[in-house]
């Protein structure tokens, strides 16, 4: 007796079973599937797809925001909100979403965050620039104390999620002071004592890399206090988006306590400093 085998290709499944099947992935997943055949490209296309694809919170996220977005569908809504983000809480912070994973990025404008003296004219001022996301930026005129700092909800994250956290700036043409020394940056979850990154970094691109690997060979000609080694690893500031620099102020992974992540940059040697710009702190995923 003869025996015959059948068997049916993933194209052929019928669309409402390839429509969950791609629900089951992730966004980069579901824009690569759209190519293998017509019945992936309208699996791929479908309300029930992106709307797995987005945040579980996704209508309390968009309550925040103080303008209505229009969209005529749920993949419309996906990649704008990738590509633009949204400004929240009264401009006070913006929301994104990672493109390849879906998951939750936010911005703290400056105005979230902690900066010290910065309600004093002669120390810092808030400017409106065209190129930042937010009303205002802090613009720092002279500290010889830099101290600022944010906190953000783990809860308001993606679950599970392996986080890090940038401070965005840039600086004016006449900025001083800020390349003398590296800051330390660091992060605490739930008020612990305990610091779950810490680091140092240079908050000024102009001879950042050359004063960080003379600090590690110990070249002579930089003076440090008495009170203070050189850094041997501080990192640099890099190219964020548009005009923005960003240094990482460290890592963190969401998990099921919840509570807050606090985030502190530090330059506290004495000299004056002067010329950064602050749009914010960003924190997104890192892979």
């Amino acid at each position: 007796m003869e025996r015959y085998a059948s068997s049916t290709s993933l194209p052929d499944l019928p669309e409402n079973c390839i429509t969950h099947i791609l629900s089951l992935t992730t966004p980069r997943d579901v824009c690569r599937s759209s190519a293998v055949s017509s019945s992936f490209l309208s699996a791929a296309s479908s309300d029930y797809v992106w709307e797995r694809m987005l945040p579980p919170d996704i209508h309390q996220l968009l309550s925040r925001v103080s303008r209505p977005i229009p969209f005529s569908s749920k993949k419309e809504l996906f990649f704008g909100l990738c590509s633009s983000p949204l400004i929240i809480d009264f401009d006070r912070k913006s929301f994104s979403l990672d493109r390849s994973s879906g998951k939750k990025c936010f911005m703290l404008s400056a105005r979230e965050l902690t900066i010290i003296w910065s309600d004093h004219e002669q120390y810092w001022r808030w400017i409106n620039l065209p190129e930042s996301r937010f009303p205002e930026v802090a613009e720092l005129l002279n500290v010889c104390w830099l101290d600022i700092s944010g906190k953000i909800s783990v809860a308001d994250l993606s679950p599970s999620t392996r986080y890090a956290a940038y401070f965005v700036f840039k600086h004016t043409n006449s900025s001083y002071g800020l390349d003398l020394s590296p800051a330390k940056l660091s992060i605490r979850v739930n008020d612990s004592p305990q610091v779950l990154s810490e680091h140092e970094a240079f908050i000024h691109p102009e001879n950042a890399v050359a004063r960080s690997r003379r600090s590690r060979r110990g070249a002579a000609g930089f003076r440090w206090r008495a009170t203070e080694s050189p850094p041997r690893s501080a990192l640099c500031p890099r190219k964020g988006y548009g005009e923005w620099m960003e240094v990482e102020v460290g890592e963190f992974f969401t998990d099921d306590e919840g509570g807050e992540a606090d985030f502190s940059l530090m330059q506290t040697a004495g000299q004056w400093k002067s010329g950064m710009l602050l749009e914010g702190l960003e924190i997104r995923p890192k892979y």
